[in-house]
């Protein structure tokens, strides 16, 4: 081999293992470049107010998760979906409401850039998957109430 083969294989051998190694840090998966915890903004309202006070519950495959509203929760991601009920101090008042997980958009990166490795363990670890980042449940009075009120004199 004279020296223009050499090098041309040396050369040759160190585009490889540079596109290499380029290929996999921009394919990262999705359970390297997030978390799966996600941060959710929840907020409580009655009569078009925003409620102080009121206490949430939510709920998904990975855990349960309780909050006085206004609040930030953490919540461990899941791609089912997040069901979320709330109640005033009083019990008068109540609402709830479920909310899909979505592909998070380093899920799709993977799917772009034929990470399917990265896709499986994404969603298994969950990481992949995310929620609306801001929660609003619509409280109502509880019919129980309206019942008792209506038949007390």
């Amino acid at each position: 081999m004279n020296k223009r083969e050499k090098f041309y294989a040396i050369s040759h051998s160190h585009i490889n293992n540079t596109i290499s190694l380029i290929y996999f840090f921009i394919s990262g998966c999705a359970s390297v470049s997030s978390s799966t915890q996600q941060k959710i903004s929840i907020q409580a309202i009655k009569n078009n107010n925003q409620i102080y006070g009121a206490i949430c519950k939510l709920k998904n495959k990975q855990g349960e998760w309780e909050t006085i509203t206004p609040n930030d929760v953490s919540i461990r991601k899941s791609g089912d979906p997040l069901f979320v009920y709330c109640t005033d101090n009083e019990n008068i008042y109540s609402g709830q409401d479920t909310f899909e997980s979505t592909v998070s958009q380093s899920m799709w990166g993977n799917v772009l850039l034929g990470g399917v490795p990265g896709v499986v363990v994404d969603g298994l670890s969950s990481s992949g998957f995310e929620y609306p980042s801001n929660l609003i449940i619509f409280l109502q009075r509880n019919s129980q109430t309206q019942d008792k009120e209506s038949i007390t004199p």
